[in-house]
């Protein structure tokens, strides 16, 4: 496998390993609370639309791919089960309406439409900029219930840290990819924005040792 598309894979596997902890976390505590459940749709559409797109791209040539899409979406069933079956452990249902997943694909996928890569299959390129852009700001809603909470528990800290370091080596993958030529700037700005909106939690946690990390409204 070529060096850029062990690194966009790489960037998957070590998100995936993010959402083995989050299940775990769900399963062994056997409640949802302080979890948003948008996020987790959020980044379920990305991964659907992920298998969807991979079709007609260099990564279907490999194996390995398809059984990395294969985990991703078994755990974000997984997750999203979890979800409905503690559903009652929520304490809060804190939401906002500007913060949330009716505004945020409404929001993206009028981007995408706008600024995607290429011309050739066009659908399809709207359709890698549309999950890119929802997995760079689907967090947001996550985001917004720990600051509500004033609080990271260590379970979901971990799980940040995991999102973190597949933001690292998909900006990697960036990297190579513009020093190849291949100049994708909207999908590189998305990356980042995702890594900058998960470097906040990761300081903290990682300066708190591993603790549960209180934040200040």
């Amino acid at each position: 496998m070529e060096l850029v598309l062990l690194l966009f894979l790489l960037g998957y596997v070590i998100q995936d390993a993010g959402c083995v902890i989050l299940l775990l976390r769900i399963l062994k505590q056997r409640s949802v609370d302080g979890l948003s459940l948008q996020s987790q749709v959020m980044y379920g559409l990305g991964t659907l639309m992920r298998v969807i797109y991979t079709f007609d791209t260099r990564l279907s040539n490999y194996t390995i791919v398809f059984v990395e899409m294969m985990v991703a979406v078994l755990l974000h069933i997984g997750i999203l089960y979890g979800f409905f079956k503690y559903r009652y452990t929520q304490t809060s249902d804190i939401q906002s309406p500007l913060i949330s997943w009716k505004t945020i694909i409404p929001v993206c996928s009028v981007l995408a439409y706008f600024f995607h890569p290429g011309e050739q299959y066009e659908y399809l390129q709207i359709l890698v900029s549309l999950s890119m852009f929802i997995e760079a700001v689907g967090l947001l809603p996550q985001i917004y219930v720990n600051r509500k909470q004033g609080r990271v528990e260590y379970e979901l800290g971990k799980y940040l840290i995991f999102m973190v370091a597949s933001r690292i080596a998909r900006l990697a993958f960036w990297f190579v990819m513009y020093r190849m030529g291949d100049q994708n700037i909207e999908l590189m700005v998305a990356d980042i924005v995702h890594t900058v909106l998960l470097a906040d939690f990761a300081i903290l946690f990682i300066k708190n040792k591993g603790k549960e990390v209180i934040l200040v409204i």
